[in-house]
């Protein structure tokens, strides 16, 4: 083979992969059906909903604007005349169904003391549509619009929370960021705190960590259609943060966790939470006791006195 024909060859190789790359993007980062099965309520036990955990649970079905059906849990701490204890909407990370959440979900139950609407992004679990950024930004607020216009006699909207782990992390700051300045949410509820864990503080920055080797600013202004851009909205939420970061990511290089701690300028509070030994997934294990008082103490001090 000539030296013509190898540079040819590679030339059309690199040109496939790049095209691979830039066309199956969603695929790469949406990994709805990586854990099988896809669908939440064929999940094994005790993983197809919450009741087989031992939590009292609704399904909760919702339409976007742009038509899709989507599904979601409600989770009351207590019974449902009680509106005294915050309630946690959970964004999680990209792969896998919500019914995977479950062991973490009953662990915030009983450390906690909160209610939890997760919520099953389009194309995950039983929700209709494919993934993707815009649509999954809209189904993030609409799903605390349901919140709003449907659980208003069975929570404290003064005492609501957003969690984000990874994906869900930036889910979560968008959501925040929504809530503050998109005037058509004007009349929504304005959230008590914004809990981030071992999230990102954007796609383009993650590219160095996964394809090293595409890591170039003129590669990704012309191949990234995905861009999860943490790092431009966190600056201008005003809302209470808390930083939950595993020193040991193995995913998610725990600098990003720095970078949009130092970001958050305008926050009204920001707290750092720094995990010895947690890697990606397991730092709500890792964490131990002071992990869930870490949490505890945020959400005391976020939030006014309830009612009576």
């Amino acid at each position: 083979m000539s030296w013509k024909q190898i540079f040819t060859f590679s030339g059309v190789a690199v040109a496939g992969f790049l095209y691979l790359i830039y066309s199956q993007q969603e695929k790469i980062l949406y990994l709805n059906e990586t854990i099988p099965p896809k669908r939440t309520s064929e999940n094994p036990a005790p993983y197809a909903n919450p009741k087989q955990s031992g939590l009292d649970y609704e399904d909760v079905w919702f339409t976007t604007k742009d038509n899709h059906r989507l599904h979601a849990w409600w989770i009351p701490f207590t019974s449902r005349d009680d509106r005294t204890a915050p309630t946690l909407v959970f964004y999680h990370a990209n792969a896998g169904n919500m019914g995977f959440r479950l062991p973490n979900l009953v662990a915030i139950h009983e450390k906690l003391n909160m209610n939890i609407f997760i919520i099953s992004y389009r194309g995950y679990g039983e929700s209709e549509g494919i993934p993707g950024e815009d649509g999954m930004k809209m189904d993030a607020v609409e799903g605390i619009q349901y919140l709003w216009t449907h659980k208003q006699n069975e929570m404290d909207a003064q005492k609501i929370f957003l969690f984000g782990r990874s994906l869900g992390g930036a889910v979560a700051v968008a959501t925040a960021y929504a809530l503050e300045h998109d005037q058509q949410l004007e009349n929504a509820p304005r959230i008590a705190g914004l809990i981030l864990e071992n999230t990102f503080s954007s796609i383009s920055d993650m590219v160095g960590k996964v394809f090293p080797f595409l890591d170039f600013a003129w590669i990704k202004k012309y191949m990234l259609r995905i861009h999860w851009r943490s790092i431009e909205l966190i600056p201008s939420i005003s809302s209470n943060l808390l930083f939950l970061a595993c020193d040991h990511d193995e995913i998610v290089p725990h600098q990003q966790m720095v970078t949009l701690y130092e970001a958050a300028q305008q926050a009204n509070t920001k707290q750092m939470f720094v995990i010895e030994g947690g890697t990606h997934n397991d730092g709500w294990m890792k964490g131990g006791d002071a992990y869930w008082q870490k949490i505890r103490e945020f959400v005391q001090t976020s939030t006014p006195p309830s009612k009576l």
